[in-house]
């Protein structure tokens, strides 16, 4: 069916638009993806030594506590020296005196909270590269559903004017 509205030329023009910008939004996100992966993968971990600490007493649950949650309690352990250090740390309610607990430490063998879970390379690089594609073409759509509605309201305008002129004639009314 041949196009004959200027508004017809324009929606497949806008068609063609948006594939093309989608496919150069795929590759804006690939290297986007690739340089976040290759900066995370530049970037030093965290070190932490880690040491077992032996309990002195029993982490015994507090009346509030349920056999799980942490508890403060004595315990000593061997700094990464090798020198002897004690004091209180916190472990899962319930453990024996004598059990003993993965800490982990600073360079003077003081208990430091656990590093948290760093994601790797190729995990960053995704979410990067996908967080990127997903925002172009969120964009990429908004622009299309808007343009859509403006040529959709000057075919209504167009059409309002054009029954205005030929609805007397077609009903036979005088003018």
């Amino acid at each position: 069916m041949p196009l004959l509205r200027a508004t017809d030329h324009a929606r497949a023009l806008l068609r063609r638009a948006q594939l093309a910008l989608a496919v150069l939004a795929v590759l804006i996100a690939v290297p986007v993806g690739v340089l976040a992966g290759a900066s995370r993968a530049d970037a030093p971990a965290p070190h932490h030594d880690t040491a077992r600490a032996e309990l002195l007493e029993p982490a015994l649950p507090a009346e509030a506590a349920v056999a799980g949650d942490l508890v403060p309690v004595e315990a000593h352990w061997l700094g990464p020296r090798g020198e002897l250090h004690w004091g209180t740390l916190r472990a899962p309610a319930g453990l024996p005196a004598g059990a003993s607990v993965t800490v982990a430490l600073d360079d003077s063998g003081a208990i430091v909270p656990p590093p948290p879970p760093v994601a790797g390379p190729t995990a960053t690089g995704l979410a990067a590269g996908l967080g990127t594609l997903a925002i172009c073409w969120s964009v990429l759509a908004l622009a299309g559903a808007i343009w859509r509605a403006r040529l959709a309201a000057r075919d209504n305008r167009a059409l309002t004017r054009e029954w205005a002129r030929v609805e007397p004639v077609w009903s036979r009314r005088r003018v």
